[in-house]
């Protein structure tokens, strides 16, 4: 009998667990996932704009959408007496370097320049309100697009300052020449 009792005592101590840890996951309450595709990007805007001896203006402007490590945008160039370059484009952003506090983003261009259009690679470096386009030789990288031959010879500028976004097109927009 005693056996019969411990064995009963046993089987009864199992079931009870179980169903208590049946109720405990039944209730428990569901995880919430967390929705990270509704991130509204974080849009800056620069501009350089300099009157020239010859009262035109050099102008390069710059908008920049970011979205955590991604950014697009466009980027225009607009000598006064030379050929513009302006276009779209999109690609990576870099961490924040902790020294100059800015942020390089590393970006396809598809790029207009007399009446070509290219693909190319583009550095920027941005921050402390301040952002400057890397130029320097490109090269062919076999597929059509364009690379920097050698990207410690980048030359950064023009110094664009940032801008209201919502104002950037009133801006850019250039005085007609004085007549003389």
């Amino acid at each position: 009998m005693k056996k019969i009792l411990i064995v009963s005592v046993f089987i009864v101590s199992i079931l009870s667990v179980g169903l208590l840890i049946k109720t405990k996951s039944v209730n428990a309450p569901a995880e919430i996932p967390v929705v990270v595709n509704n991130i509204k990007p974080i849009q800056l805007c620069f501009l350089q704009k300099t009157k020239t001896t010859s009262g035109l203006y050099d102008i390069a402007w710059l908008k920049m959408n970011l979205m955590n490590e991604k950014v697009d945008g466009e980027f225009n160039y607009i000598p006064a007496e030379k050929d513009k370059k302006v276009g779209a484009f999109e690609g990576i952003v870099g961490p924040v370097n902790k020294i100059t506090m800015s942020r390089t983003a590393d970006v396809w261009w598809n790029s207009m320049a007399e009446g070509m259009q290219n693909k190319e690679q583009l550095r920027i470096n941005f921050g402390e309100g301040n952002a400057y386009a890397g130029f320097g030789e490109m090269v062919d990288h076999g597929d059509g697009t364009y690379v920097y031959k050698d990207i410690s010879k980048i030359v950064y500028g023009p110094l664009m300052t940032d801008v209201d976004c919502s104002n950037l097109s009133e801006l850019v927009k250039v005085p007609p020449p004085a007549i003389k």
